[in-house]
């Protein structure tokens, strides 16, 4: 049997703060959206929390887009 792989070719579920650290944005963020329930969490293995990478696209689409100023 082939060895496990250390990281994974194509994640679907997350957890919030590899979520925050793949979308550059503050965990806060993520909580205060789960918690409000914007942003859907599903339980995972051992009662932890992962979200779906399809859910947090949709989310992120409503952001406003913030232009720089040259």
């Amino acid at each position: 049997m082939p060895r496990q792989r250390v990281h994974r070719l194509f994640p679907i579920m997350l957890s919030p703060a590899a979520l925050a650290d793949a979308m550059m944005c503050p965990l806060s963020k993520i909580k205060d959206a789960i918690n409000s329930g914007v942003l859907i969490a599903h339980e995972g293995p051992n009662h932890s929390t992962r979200i779906l990478v399809r859910d947090a696209v949709s989310w992120a689409e409503g952001w406003p887009i913030k232009r720089r100023q040259t």
